[in-house]
């Protein structure tokens, strides 16, 4: 006589717990949510501390020089700056083509323009402007620029960049303590551009 095999186990339903579940008794896989981007990091406090503390003015002389050759530079730059627009606007235009049949080129396509863009800045950090050259080391032309710059922001814009150039006397410390009273506070979570300038939010409330 033949051995009888023993019974896979059963559930408190009556269904053989060897075996999945088919049909309509089989149990839901969870709904399939995106996945949350990676955290960006705030600047690190060795970067920041960098620009933290202010730099002494120019001297005189330095200034300008600098603003001479500013004034001599100006009009290249700015043909410089309508060639760079519209070899971006016309190598868009082609990529845009290109990423819609290649959707993995879009990536390094834009980190081209980044780059390219990196290395040519809408304002170059040794210009020195005419008001720049008169009141660069007075500690209230920095504040009024400042100031400036945050009351033109409107009510909907969370965050605003502050150039270099506009706080480099007062530093990044200086830069909050003027900023603070008017609602704006240093950005977290956004990417750190501390050779442009420091990225502020405006606080809640």
């Amino acid at each position: 006589m033949q051995p009888s095999l023993p019974h896979p186990p059963y559930g408190p339903n009556g269904q053989n717990a060897a075996y999945p579940q088919v049909g309509h008794q089989a149990q839901a896989h969870p709904a399939y949510t995106q996945p949350a981007p990676w955290p960006t990091a705030p600047p690190p406090a060795a970067a920041l501390s960098a620009v933290w503390e202010p730099r002494p003015p120019r001297s005189k002389t330095d200034r300008r020089l600098r603003y001479t050759l500013t004034v001599l530079y100006f009009p290249f730059h700015v043909v410089l700056w309508l060639a760079i627009t519209a070899f971006v606007v016309a190598y868009g235009l082609v990529m845009e083509v290109v990423c819609g049949i290649l959707p993995f080129l879009e990536r390094p396509v834009m980190n081209l323009v980044d780059r390219t863009l990196g290395v040519f800045p809408a304002r170059p950090r040794w210009w020195t402007s005419w008001s720049e050259l008169r009141r660069e080391d007075d500690p209230a032309f920095h504040r009024e620029r400042i100031e400036k710059q945050l009351r033109k922001q409107k009510p909907t814009q969370r965050t605003t960049l502050i150039w270099t150039h506009k706080y480099r006397c007062v530093g990044a410390r200086g830069l909050l303590d003027i900023a603070a009273p008017h609602g704006w506070t240093l950005s977290e979570g956004a990417p750190a551009r501390l050779r442009e300038g420091i990225e502020l939010s405006r606080t809640a409330g």
